[in-house]
């Protein structure tokens, strides 16, 4: 059983909620998400838009980090999951865009629009 379920829990038995960004656990992810009381996402390195102009730096770019459907597992987890009044979702957003804070608002501003496509 993963661990993430169990900490929950014990936040729990102490009155506190809980936040868990569960992609890359060994399991279930859509189950590890549903478990906490606030499923949260991220995005990895700064996703490519096809706008004439755009800088994308590549030192910050692999193959596959920035792929929205992973934004979209944790908006699936709370919308399926089997306790009522689920309605937050949160994301560490924009911190991975390009290194320590350089990333334009133009960047920033892609990037969060694409965090609200993916609900």
């Amino acid at each position: 059983m993963p661990i993430h379920p169990a900490l929950d829990r014990v936040g729990h038995q102490r009155g506190m909620i809980t936040r868990d960004q569960a992609h890359g656990s060994p399991a279930n992810l859509l189950d590890v998400y549903a478990a906490s009381d606030i499923p949260e996402t991220e995005m990895f390195g700064a996703p490519e838009f096809p706008i004439p102009g755009f800088r994308r730096d590549p030192a910050m770019v692999r193959e596959g980090d920035s792929d929205p459907r992973i934004c979209m597992l944790a908006s699936s987890a709370a919308h399926v999951a089997h306790r009522s009044g689920r309605q937050l979702v949160c994301s560490e957003s924009c911190t991975w865009l390009r290194e320590n804070w350089h990333a334009s608002l133009a960047q920033i501003k892609l990037e969060l629009d694409l965090f609200f496509l993916a609900a």
